[in-house]
């Protein structure tokens, strides 16, 4: 904080200031104060056209005429260096670029095969090819032609075997899961049968192996099969139990 002494100093040497001040000065210091001190010439003729003598004089360039309406426009070396064209205002610019010559070329779509033009500068930016739609261009980064493609077939954590929508014939494209993948038993199943499986049906492995989608070792039920699963257990328990007693009856009998 001020000391009480600067405080005293410096009320002093403002009243020394201000006493050696004219009434010119004065008047100056407080029209400033409340905001109305005159503007510079600058900022008085801002806004205002000016004449091409004085821009001539004060600045190097020249005039050329706006690409659109004809009228004069005053070009500096660099602008006219980094610009090919000049225009008096937005309105001639936004006019200009809807009527200009356009470097158009055709294509034509390699998934669809629909005849369509571009402009030749998205050439440079199209590594992967020039597609009529983005439709076409997403069907043709699916499948095969994603980067990531391994093969379509990918295995699940309970065991089956997961095939992709791009592998899938369109009249099975409704049996696919929200990942957009089917299991293979169950297209297998679908294929065999000639038409798609509802969702309440289920295809059982006889054999049990998960990854094994024979025909022959898939059976359809037309509920949960979690209570066939645990009786074919049961049985294969006792058939090995009947087994051993067998054995230790034959020996007996020895």
């Amino acid at each position: 904080m001020v000391s009480e002494e600067t405080r005293s100093k410096m009320s002093e040497a403002r009243r020394k200031w201000w006493a050696s001040l004219t009434e010119e000065e004065r008047e100056s210091h407080n029209a400033k104060q409340r905001g109305q001190k005159r503007p510079k010439t600058s900022q008085s003729l801002r806004g205002r056209p000016k004449s091409p003598e004085s821009v001539a004089k004060r600045r190097t360039g020249r005039w050329v005429p706006c690409d659109n309406c004809g009228e004069p426009v005053w070009r500096v070396p660099y602008q006219e260096r980094d610009h090919a064209h000049a225009f008096c205002n937005r309105d001639c610019f936004f006019e200009w670029y809807k009527q200009r010559p356009k470097d158009l070329t055709s294509y034509t779509c390699p998934v669809c095969g629909t005849e369509f033009q571009r402009h030749s500068s998205r050439e440079k930016y199209s590594k992967t090819g020039m597609y009529c739609s983005p439709a076409c261009a997403q069907k043709a980064h699916v499948g095969e032609g994603h980067h990531n493609w391994k093969g379509g077939r990918s295995k699940h954590a309970q065991g089956y075997i997961n095939i992709a929508n791009s592998l899938v014939p369109e009249e099975f494209q409704c049996m696919c899961r929200k990942n957009g993948k089917v299991f293979e038993h169950r297209l297998v199943m679908a294929q065999h049968l000639g038409r798609p499986l509802k969702p309440t049906e289920v295809v059982h492995h006889k054999n049990h192996v998960r990854d094994d989608n024979r025909v022959e070792n898939l059976e359809l039920l037309p509920v949960s099969h979690a209570g066939i699963t645990t009786a074919e257990k049961k049985i294969a328990e006792l058939e090995k139990q009947v087994a051993a007693l067998q054995e230790q009856l034959d020996e007996l009998r020895e």
